[in-house]
Protein backbone atom coordinates (compact mmCIF):
# COMPACT_ATOMS: atom_id res chain seq x y z
CA UNK A 1 0.00 0.00 0.00
CA UNK A 2 0.82 3.74 0.08
CA UNK A 3 2.48 3.16 3.43
CA UNK A 4 5.25 0.82 2.16
CA UNK A 5 2.81 -2.41 3.99
CA UNK A 6 2.70 -5.70 2.68
CA UNK A 7 -0.43 -6.70 0.39
CA UNK A 8 -1.00 -10.08 -0.83
CA UNK A 9 -3.17 -10.85 -4.18
CA UNK A 10 -4.29 -14.61 -5.11
CA UNK A 11 -6.45 -16.28 -7.54
CA UNK A 12 -7.37 -19.13 -9.16
CA UNK A 13 -6.45 -20.54 -11.96
CA UNK A 14 -9.67 -19.49 -14.01
CA UNK A 15 -9.31 -16.07 -12.51
CA UNK A 16 -12.78 -16.34 -11.51
CA UNK A 17 -11.67 -15.33 -7.81
CA UNK A 18 -9.31 -12.70 -6.60
CA UNK A 19 -8.22 -12.50 -2.64
CA UNK A 20 -6.64 -9.24 -1.55
CA UNK A 21 -5.27 -9.55 1.86
CA UNK A 22 -3.99 -6.53 3.18
CA UNK A 23 -1.07 -6.00 6.13
CA UNK A 24 -3.90 -6.40 8.89
CA UNK A 25 -4.42 -9.54 7.60
CA UNK A 26 -8.10 -8.31 6.32
CA UNK A 27 -9.36 -9.59 3.13
CA UNK A 28 -11.73 -8.91 0.21
CA UNK A 29 -12.59 -11.37 -2.09
CA UNK A 30 -13.60 -10.82 -5.34
CA UNK A 31 -15.56 -13.15 -8.41
CA UNK A 32 -16.05 -12.62 -11.37
CA UNK A 33 -17.56 -13.68 -14.80
CA UNK A 34 -16.29 -15.01 -17.71
CA UNK A 35 -16.14 -11.45 -19.26
CA UNK A 36 -14.58 -9.86 -15.70
CA UNK A 37 -17.27 -8.22 -14.61
CA UNK A 38 -17.66 -8.67 -11.12
CA UNK A 39 -20.41 -10.90 -9.37
CA UNK A 40 -19.45 -10.42 -5.82
CA UNK A 41 -17.32 -8.31 -3.25
CA UNK A 42 -16.53 -10.02 0.11
CA UNK A 43 -14.77 -8.09 2.60
CA UNK A 44 -13.71 -8.28 6.54
CA UNK A 45 -12.68 -11.38 6.57
CA UNK A 46 -9.17 -11.90 8.78
CA UNK A 47 -6.96 -14.79 7.45
CA UNK A 48 -3.89 -15.90 9.64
Amino acid sequence: DVDGNKVELSYNLDASTQIVKDARGYSTAYTYDERGNILSETNGTKIS
